[in-house]
């Protein structure tokens, strides 16, 4: 039981190695997850099938919402910051929904500038989370994951 709490805690720190087997858990259960509702679809199943796939949905956000926030921890960045990386360019992207289909110059320069500042926050929220190294030692999350009891010849 301990481990799976550890799977979903948002405290701490996680090294990069944690962050990108969670993105592939969440790839693959993604996609798995897909494909499971289409076959819900197709074989015309229950409602109840298709709360069972929300909820199934729903702990692998958390699962990877958790790496993450730790991954941000590591980096000595507050939690908050999944808005930057996560809900932004979510909205950054809605907010051009219809506007390409329009005859607008203006609007259609708009909804581009949109979608390249919501590409610039994915970039760098892969960047920070993926590429660069934590916080060496300890920091205000707790210690270094990869070197848990403190360093080594400090």
């Amino acid at each position: 039981m301990e481990g799976i709490k550890l799977e979903f805690t948002f405290r701490g720190r996680a090294t990069r190695n944690t962050y990108w087997s969670a993105v592939l858990i969440a790839v693959f259960g993604g996609g798995a997850l897909l494909g499971l509702e289409v076959a819900i679809v197709v074989l015309g199943l229950t409602e109840g099938a298709m709360i069972s796939s929300a909820i199934v949905a729903l702990i692998l956000l958390v699962f990877f919402a958790a790496k993450v926030v730790r991954r941000l921890h590591d980096r000595d960045k507050s939690g908050a910051w999944i808005v930057v990386f996560w809900v932004a360019p979510i909205v950054l992207r809605e907010l051009t929904k219809g506007s390409l289909d329009t005859t607008s110059v203006a609007r259609g320069v708009l909804a581009s500038a949109l979608n390249v500042a919501s590409l610039v926050l994915v970039v760098w929220g892969q960047v920070e989370l993926g590429f660069l190294r934590g916080t060496r030692g300890a920091n205000r999350f707790g210690d270094d994951p990869l070197r848990p009891g403190g360093e080594v010849f400090a």
